[in-house]
């Protein structure tokens, strides 16, 4: 019985140890989307976007004007102008304040440096 619990083992060991190889999660995201499965999805993709290029140029001046109405313009720059004073400004502030209390508090409560070592190496091991 025990040598029959020992092949068992082993065998387990061997397949814990010989595990099928795992491919990035790119390379399993790719292999599924281009699987067959996606194809009709694949084309209504492709005509949604090729639909988005060609409408400016085959509709009129009422349904351009909308057409680009519904097309999102943001300003980058002053979106990250603003993310910055609205977050990363207070944060900042109150990291520099932070720090200024350490140094004003460190300064008054701490122990003086320890002596420097002399120049020429003497009294060192």
């Amino acid at each position: 019985m025990i040598k029959g619990v020992e092949k068992i083992m082993r065998m387990l060991d061997s397949l814990l140890l010989e595990r099928k190889h795992q491919a990035p999660e790119s390379e399993r995201l790719r292999s599924a989307y281009l699987s067959p499965k996606w194809a009709a999805t694949d084309v209504a993709f492709e005509d949604f976007v090729m639909d988005m290029f060609r409408r400016p140029f085959t509709c009129d001046a009422e349904e351009l004007r909308l057409l680009d109405e519904s097309w999102p313009r943001g300003d980058r720059f002053k979106t990250g102008a603003e993310r910055i004073r609205v977050k990363h400004l207070p944060d900042l502030r109150r990291w520099v304040s932070k720090q200024r209390q350490g140094q004003h508090g460190a300064a008054a409560t701490a122990e003086p440096p320890p002596p420097a070592p002399p120049a020429d190496g003497a009294g060192h091991l």
